[in-house]
């Protein structure tokens, strides 16, 4: 912009396009904006209505606000000689070039000159996982068609989202992995999580664990130690982990420049080779030998719970027993061992036993036996009573708690009566509230 006072003066202003739902057709009720800089050369008389005197070249529901004087420049022998306007300074690319530019007056030789950017300015860079096979093309040769086109729609695609952001200007694909999935933690490990900075950052950082039922902070504990140096924060797990420290974790730094805050966020996802807490029990609890009978089917179930995601290979191992184990499932977090007992007692009182163990994808074991306790003929027992099935004298049945956490326990004592029942039932969600009481500890 030339000024009658001076002809070899001029301004440089950034004109930012607020564009409509036709450029990108941003999601839901967010507009979409793309930032579009253009250099002016006016009268200075017309700067105070440069807005409403631009209009009328506008197209459609583009419309243009925010405007901002960035550089001031003016004409010199050796080319034009800028400076930024306050809240306005050089971009990196300009600092480097030459370092006397960073905070001062700049000349450049080439024409047009460069334009200061915003102080609240920012670059960043990161990167984003793609699953589907609308991707695949995007791995091949770069001067292929089929790259092209998944790169062009990706780039689209992506607009979409960060062209919602406003004063968004420029996204810039530059390269696409082939991603191998990390593999999961072992459950006997003692991982330590660590995340590490470009820059030393004040203030402490926010850990925290995200599951599928809510967000946890991670503090200092029996089983978390949080750590943190002038350039990396790490949380260790200290004890063999559950499937409670199992998600997606991240550490959160909050900058305060000014009056601008800025968050800093790594994250990354934790899999878990875990290993079972197995319920491992009889059905029926005490398998009743009739006296007209010369074998009784049993059937061992080794109860994970539902919750487990975990693919574990399971193997069955008996003792005493009159076949070998047939198993199926999962069903419902349960896992069965079919087989067949002798009614005839075993001599030397051999005690029969069913073993079911459960291997990890990290080669792990964990192991649950439980006895198989047969009423034969002529052992005196209880008889059955409500939802207390056969018991034999001298042992304890037991029961889980209905919709609650715990067990019942009713003891068949001596002459084949009942005992008086012991529960020990918590709340589920009381019970839920240990548990995440667990992690934020």
């Amino acid at each position: 912009m030339q000024t009658k006072k001076n002809r070899n003066r001029m301004w440089a202003f950034i004109i930012p396009y607020i564009l409509g739902l036709n450029v990108y057709q941003a999601s839901g009720e967010d507009n979409s904006t793309q930032m579009y800089y253009v250099k002016l050369t006016i009268e200075e008389s017309a700067i105070a209505n440069i807005t409403q005197i631009l209009n009328p070249f506008v197209a459609g529901n583009t419309q243009i606000n925010d405007l901002k004087k960035t550089t001031e420049c003016r004409n010199v022998l050796a080319g034009q000689e800028c400076s930024c306007m306050p809240y306005f300074r050089w971009s990196n690319e300009v600092c480097q070039s030459s370092q006397k530019c960073c905070d001062q007056n700049c000349t450049f030789t080439n024409i047009p000159a460069p334009m200061c950017v915003s102080n609240n300015t920012v670059a960043v860079s990161g990167s984003i996982v793609l699953t589907g096979v609308q991707y695949h093309n995007c791995l091949k040769e770069k001067q292929s068609v089929e790259f092209q086109k998944c790169n062009n729609d990706l780039l689209k695609e992506m607009k979409t989202v960060f062209s919602t952001l406003r004063g968004f200007d420029i996204l810039t694909i530059t390269t696409y992995n082939l991603s191998i999935t990390p593999p999961s933690v072992c459950y006997k490990n003692h991982p330590i999580l660590t995340c590490t900075l470009q820059e030393v950052l004040d203030g402490p950082p926010l850990w925290q664990l995200k599951r599928t039922d809510g967000v946890f902070q991670i503090f200092n504990g029996t089983e978390s130690m949080v750590t943190s140096e002038p350039m990396s924060t790490s949380v260790r797990l200290n004890a063999q982990i559950s499937d409670r420290w199992e998600g997606e974790y991240s550490c959160t730094y909050t900058q305060q420049i000014n009056s601008n805050t800025i968050t800093h966020i790594a994250s990354a996802v934790m899999d878990i080779a875990l290993l079972p807490n197995i319920d491992s029990t009889t059905s029926p609890a005490f398998p009743h030998c009739k006296p007209d009978s010369d074998f009784v089917n049993v059937r061992v179930n080794c109860d994970i719970g539902t919750n487990s995601q975990e693919n574990y290979t399971v193997t069955w191992t008996g003792n005493g027993l009159f076949t070998g184990i047939t198993a199926s499932g999962p069903s419902g977090g349960v896992y069965t061992g079919a087989t067949i007992v002798s009614c005839t007692p075993p001599p030397n009182g051999t005690k029969l036993q069913v073993t079911c163990t459960f291997n990890n994808t990290c080669g792990e074991t964990r192991n649950a036996t439980t006895d198989v306790n047969i009423i034969y003929a002529s052992d005196p027992f209880c008889a059955a009573d409500r939802d207390w099935g056969d018991t034999k004298v001298g042992y304890t049945a037991y029961l889980k708690c209905p919709n609650a956490a715990g067990q019942r326990q009713r003891k068949c004592v001596d002459k084949g009566k009942w005992g008086v029942e012991l529960a020990a039932c918590v709340n589920l969600n009381v019970n839920l509230v240990l548990q995440k009481a667990l992690v934020r500890q």
